[in-house]
């Protein structure tokens, strides 16, 4: 059958590449399979597989595998290497990870493995805070309140915790938190 697509040219000839075709595969089935071993479903766990093959997701463009490339880089086997969970925390925050902006973050507000910065810890924050996260909800108020990285302001703390308080709320209830 393969060989029959072949010569139709539906499918091209794999040639030299074909056994580099796991790496050029669909993003979201690296992430998938990575997810697989990382947390022993239908294989046993197998930490070095679960990197290995977020590493190659996060290489072809997948959003959140950057993330857990990162957090197994402090949290995995072997010794905490927050220089390299930065990396690709931010890889993951530059495409919209808003878990891997609030961790990255958390990173520049503490120093750890970058400079402490906390106008860059504000903007991820944010970020991650803009799209729903409660704990950058929680520590933007905080930034604001003591005027950390931003103006101190006192509203927009207010604001931040205010809407930090009522995020899980939401979520449990299904995005509604008024009587119907």
């Amino acid at each position: 059958m393969l060989s029959q697509l072949i010569k139709a040219g539906i499918i091209p000839k794999l040639g030299r590449f074909g056994k580099d075709l796991p790496r050029r595969a669909n993003a979201d089935a690296q992430y998938g399979l990575g997810y697989m071993y990382g947390e022993g479903k239908g294989e046993e766990k197998n930490d070095v597989k679960f990197v290995k093959w977020m590493k190659l997701a996060a290489d072809n463009g997948h959003c959140r595998a950057p993330f857990w490339v990162g957090f197994d880089s402090v949290w995995g086997l072997g010794p905490s290497r927050w220089d390299e969970a930065a990396k690709w925390y931010r890889l993951s925050a530059d495409r919209g990870d808003p878990e891997a902006q609030s961790d990255l973050a958390n990173q520049y507000e503490h120093g750890e493995g970058v400079l402490q910065d906390y106008v860059q810890a504000a903007h991820w924050y944010k970020l991650a805070a803009e799209q729903g996260n409660d704990t950058a909800q929680e520590l933007l108020a905080d930034m604001y309140e003591d005027g950390r990285g931003v103006k101190q302001d006192f509203v927009q703390a207010h604001k931040w915790y205010n809407i930090s308080a009522t995020t899980p709320l939401k979520k449990q209830l299904g995005g509604f938190t008024e009587r119907h």
